[in-house]
């Protein structure tokens, strides 16, 4: 999908520390930046290493193959420090979900991402239950 002008990139999150579980819903258009600021403030959190379901159905995409291929790279080289939790993208667009899914092969080996497109089937990928949907947990931004 396109860019709009109009479309200022956010994600919030919800952190569950008790079962180490972080959901974020991104909004408006994803580029490599929002992608290295997510990254950035997943480590200064210290969730890297919790399960994690990302929202990006209100979302867009600006990604290229060679932001994937960059974005892989900063993930590998986290994963030398500790293992890395499972990652489930929830996507509404083909371009998302093609994007998502050539992530999930390039980095495979490192850390388990999968790409869907029902909450719910990422839910049941992740493990949670029912709960997950409305986790309880601190939003941070």
């Amino acid at each position: 999908m396109q860019p709009s002008s109009k479309s200022t990139p956010a994600f919030v999150s919800v952190i569950d520390r008790k079962c180490a579980r972080q959901r974020c819903e991104f909004t408006g258009c994803i580029r490599l930046r929002e992608m290295e600021d997510f990254v950035t403030d997943m480590a200064r959190q210290g969730t890297t290493t919790f399960s994690k379901l990302l929202d990006a159905r209100a979302a867009t995409t600006d990604i290229s193959a060679h932001d994937v291929q960059q974005i892989v790279g900063i993930l590998e080289r986290m994963a030398k420090g500790e293992k890395l939790g499972r990652a489930a993208i929830v996507v509404a667009d083909n371009v998302s979900y093609g994007m998502a899914r050539m992530m999930s092969a390039l980095i495979e080996g490192t850390v388990s991402i999968h790409a869907f497109r029902e909450i719910k089937e990422a839910e049941e990928w992740l493990g949670w239950d029912g709960e997950a949907s409305s986790a309880a947990g601190s939003p941070a931004m």
